[in-house]
């Protein structure tokens, strides 16, 4: 994979199953150890999105087509590729890849020591709107200083394959985070 300017690959959950076209596709992490290799990489710009502080990765993925790997290294590539968006499979997959740190959460049942701030949470979902799709997904950010609060975050994806947030609200937390203090290396 250093080929194709990957530092580690990480294989994707069957969340990203529903593309269409269907190819095996997984995360392409480039992770720079330098200043220097941190400007080349901002500089040919070449990934979907970055995660972390002072030592950023960035985020694109790998597909294999016709016998070859092929990096998809930027979000109008992986538009291109992925468009339209016709199955709520796909506006699913589509979500987590262009909205970064959302995540899937099924099976959600009441904890007894968690604080809630609604009267009910739906676990994932995806509803169909005219021209696309609301994704129902949640963010969880265990970084920084408490309290680390799970929020649920709709996004609408269209057909054409726009992504938009279009509603966002804290679910609940864990009060025992409420003091904890948590940060990248």
């Amino acid at each position: 994979m250093a080929a194709l300017g990957c530092d580690y690959i990480k294989k994707l959950s069957g969340v990203y199953a529903g593309f269409e076209p269907s190819y095996p596709i997984a995360e392409c992490i480039v992770s720079p150890s330098s200043p220097e290799e941190l400007e080349e990489v901002l500089a040919e710009g070449r990934y979907i999105h970055s995660d972390g502080g002072f030592f950023p990765i960035f985020m694109s993925y790998v597909i294999y087509r016709d016998g070859q790997f092929k990096r998809i290294g930027t979000r109008d590539e992986f538009k291109t590729m992925f468009t339209p968006i016709t199955t709520p499979e796909e506006a699913l997959g589509y979500a987590l890849v262009l909205r970064n740190r959302l995540s899937v959460r099924y099976g959600l049942e009441y904890n007894p020591q968690y604080e809630y701030f609604v009267e009910e949470i739906e676990d994932t979902h995806v509803e169909e709107i005219d021209g696309g799709y609301l994704v129902h997904l949640f963010f969880y950010n265990p970084l920084g200083c408490g309290p680390h609060e799970t929020s649920e975050v709709v996004v609408e994806v269209t057909t054409r394959g726009d992504v938009q947030d279009v509603y966002s609200e804290a679910v609940y937390k864990d009060p025992a985070e409420d003091d904890v203090c948590l940060y990248e290396d």
